[in-house]
């Protein structure tokens, strides 16, 4: 689509199941309780403009913001961004959040460009579990990956990937920005104990070899060191086999935190 969009007091459902919806040089005009909810497990791609002050919920599958045929220009969204657990954004070049970002433990794609990609919002972070990013960075370090008025924390993010090594992360003491940096060759997080981010669900037992037991039921995603997802559950469970992985460390993400796990 490349037009005006007027949602004004709406909201659009887009993104049915294996559906691509594109929205290209389009400007987005949504007021008030309008808005966009990403749903299914489709993609949208979004190199536009939203002039309004609504909301965009990515709940589930991906959404690639600013990108078009090759090259990536800047996209904004004037009201509140929400991205929640599971789901998928790709930021290329400069994504602007006119609104309070919420991210909750998801996968972020920052992909270079004429300039490196950041997220930005003028207002706070709300930001929950452990949100692994997928750095395409070139030979640039030392820059913001994303800035926001307050509320961001390097323990609330991981590298899973980076195409620049060494990289670490790191957030300024006032939590305005999330900054990438040389560092130690960050794959995955680097911690001192079982504990990544607080957490009501856990796992145990701890090392573990055959069956990897749950305090609650929950859906989970157990990653390796590379930061890929070699089991995962997205219906509630008690319990998971993993007697056919191999021994080493792991991480296993829950949609209230994550755990570091050893298998043996």
């Amino acid at each position: 689509m490349e037009a005006t969009l007027n949602l004004n007091s709406y909201t659009l459902t887009v993104g049915e199941d294996n559906d691509h919806s594109i929205f290209h040089q389009s400007v987005i005009n949504a007021t008030g309780t309008g808005g966009i909810i990403k749903t299914g497990t489709g993609k949208v791609y979004i190199s536009s403009v939203n002039t309004g002050a609504a909301s965009f919920t990515l709940d589930r599958g991906e959404v690639h913001m600013g990108f078009r045929e090759g090259f990536f220009p800047s996209s904004s969204w004037g009201g509140a961004f929400t991205q929640k657990s599971g789901t998928k954004l790709h930021v290329y070049g400069d994504f602007r959040v006119g609104g309070a970002l919420t991210l909750q433990n998801g996968y972020i794609y920052m992909t270079a460009s004429s300039q490196p990609a950041k997220l930005t919002t003028d207002y706070a972070a709300t930001v929950t579990g452990i949100n692994s990013l997928f750095i395409e960075t070139g030979n640039v370090t030392n820059r913001t990956l994303i800035q926001a008025a307050s509320g961001l924390n390097a323990g609330n993010f991981s590298i899973a990937e980076s195409t620049t090594q060494p990289t670490a992360l790191s957030t300024t003491a006032d939590g305005k920005q999330l900054q990438l940096s040389a560092g130690t060759g960050i794959v995955a997080p680097d911690v001192g104990n079982d504990a990544i981010t607080a957490t009501q669900t856990s796992a145990y037992p701890n090392p573990a070899s055959d069956v990897l037991y749950f305090s609650a039921e929950t859906t989970f995603e157990l990653i390796n060191l590379q930061g890929k997802v070699v089991l995962t559950s997205h219906q509630p469970v008690k319990s998971a086999n993993i007697a056919h992985l191999p021994a080493g460390m792991y991480f296993v993400r829950f949609p209230d935190g994550a755990q570091k796990l050893i298998i043996k």
